[in-house]
């Protein structure tokens, strides 16, 4: 049976070096696509600060419970790896 609980945000601000932000996308867009596959996955959206090139802020949003993200979503070792 799906999730009928409340759902759940996570809100993640970044800062990388702005000299390396071609590696970052490369990363983001991986991250990205994992996430996103995640069928618990309602949206996953990324900002980039316009005065601050290199902070972005990752705004997640999830038919999950915060049980599930802790230990079914971020307990993997694949997880890790693909997030």
């Amino acid at each position: 049976m799906a999730y009928a609980g409340p759902f759940l945000s996570v809100h993640i601000t970044l800062h990388i070096d702005p000299t390396k932000l071609d590696t970052f996308f490369e990363v983001v867009r991986t991250t990205y696509d994992a996430v996103t596959a995640e069928p618990e996955n309602i949206f996953f959206e990324v900002y980039q600060s316009a005065d601050k090139p290199g902070v972005f802020r990752f705004v997640e949003h999830w038919n999950a419970s915060m049980e599930w993200m802790t230990n079914v979503c971020y307990a993997s070792d694949e997880t890790f790896e693909r997030h």
